[in-house]
């Protein structure tokens, strides 16, 4: 069997049409938003979790409690976060599919989605099945 894959992605900078773009490279996804704020004023127009559930339908799944208050790539788990990893990690192991984990931060590094990936990674390496991350997108455009 292929080894699953997580995507990761931030969209500091860019639109709505290059999270579809950059989806459709990837093959059929469910994008998973792990922003723990995504909605209200400080959400730049078109990134809400309702614009994005109204754009992908249910390609899309905001798990907030994956997020993060504020900027930093330290990830500070809530009491919830587990309960929601394992409905990730579960459901990329019945469908199967594959993860697009998107967050505001453009840079992985200084983003605790990458945190998220790695955890996720682990519970299905305990299941046995084999999972690999890929970080896109982090070039800059002058955006």
């Amino acid at each position: 069997m292929k080894p699953l894959a997580i995507y990761t992605w931030g969209y500091e900078g860019r639109t709505v049409a290059d999270l579809r773009a950059e989806t459709q490279k990837v093959g059929p996804c469910q994008i998973v938003d792990v922003r723990r704020g995504n909605t209200g004023a400080r959400v730049k127009k078109g990134w809400s979790w309702l614009d994005l559930h109204r754009e992908f339908g249910y390609l899309y799944w905001s798990f907030n409690f994956l997020g993060n208050w504020g900027k930093t790539s330290v990830w500070e788990r809530g009491p919830r976060a587990t309960h929601h990893l394992f409905m990730v990690a579960a459901s990329m192991v019945g469908m199967p599919t594959t993860m697009f984990l998107l967050c505001k931060e453009r840079d992985h590094a200084a983003c605790h989605r990458t945190e998220v990936a790695a955890a996720l990674v682990a519970i299905l390496a305990a299941a046995g099945v084999e999972c690999e991350v890929r970080h896109l997108g982090e070039e800059v455009t002058g955006a």
